[in-house]
């Protein structure tokens, strides 16, 4: 102890500090140098230190996730048979720059382009047809993938074996909607008549896309069933030998409600009918007040 209380002085020596002592990180900013300039050294430091050893692998699946964020902002769809060779020569021309300092960049515009590529890759596996216009009947037979149960409605992915509709393309999958508890059970064959919807776009620019997930599921068509389901029991019965299973009747639920040759000039009247009940309020105002005055 030295005297008047003073503690005995510590030998001086290096220590360890997370931050820069207080009077160096003003210096920056009290130089005369542009703020511009101070700005872009500094953002570039920071690059130099996260493409350091070890710290460069992280930003792998960010600049991959990238590529699949480019592929879905696309106009049109990219060529498959283009993107991946272009992927492979990137690849290797990053492993032949390993050594250099643009291995960087290199990696991580592989890894951009490899994401990409999987995305075009993906959509071009699991191409399929779409339907494109409404089918007010079809008739479908298919198994039973799925199964959802809502509030008001039940829902089943039927995958196709058969599909007789006059414009329509052969379907892989198709959502359909039946009444609450009429759905078939997962795994089973059935025939039924069905009203079929291409897959509903976007409901404004920017929402999202109920096409797109379909699309991508798989399902080609959407819709709702026409009447009842029928489990396709009888085959199995006639394989059995049960001949009385023959008298089991095919599905046919269409409905006439009228029949004419002057189909045209129905559809013309109600036309003109329907133009005309709007002015009819009017007309009638019109000649009241045109009966007052005379």
């Amino acid at each position: 102890m030295a005297d008047g209380g003073s503690e005995q002085e510590r030998p001086r020596g290096g220590r360890a500090i997370a931050w820069p002592p207080r009077e160096t990180a003003v210096v920056p900013a009290l130089s005369g140098r542009s703020p511009w300039r101070f700005l872009a050294e500094s953002n570039l430091n920071w690059i130099r230190a996260e493409a350091g050893p070890g710290r460069l692998l992280p930003w792998i699946p960010v600049a991959f996730g990238i590529g699949i964020a480019l592929y879905f902002t696309a106009s049109r769809e990219p060529i498959a048979a283009v993107v991946a060779p272009v992927v492979g020569i990137a690849c290797v021309l990053t492993l032949a720059a390993r050594r250099r300092t643009i291995f960087p960049v290199m990696a991580l515009l592989a890894a951009l382009l490899a994401g990409f590529a999987t995305a075009t890759l993906k959509t071009a596996y699991i191409s399929h047809a779409v339907l494109l216009a409404p089918v007010s009947s079809a008739v479908i037979e298919g198994f039973v993938e799925t199964h959802e149960e809502r509030e008001r409605t039940d829902r089943f992915v039927l995958r196709v074996a058969k599909l007789e509709a006059r414009g329509a393309p052969q379907l892989e999958r198709v959502r359909l909607s039946v009444r609450k508890g009429t759905a078939p059970a997962v795994g089973a064959y059935v025939a039924l008549k069905a009203r079929l919807l291409p897959p509903m776009r976007p409901l404004r620019p920017g929402s999202y896309d109920f096409a797109r997930d379909m699309y991508f599921q798989g399902i080609g068509a959407s819709g709702f069933v026409l009447g009842a389901i029928v489990e396709q029991v009888k085959q199995n019965l006639v394989d059995r030998g049960i001949g009385i299973a023959q008298l089991i009747p095919s599905i046919d639920r269409v409905v006439i409600i009228g029949e004419g040759d002057n189909l045209t000039t129905i559809r013309t009247s109600y036309a003109i009918a329907a133009t005309a009940g709007w002015w009819l309020p009017v007309i009638t105002l019109a000649l009241f007040g045109l009966g007052i005055l005379l």
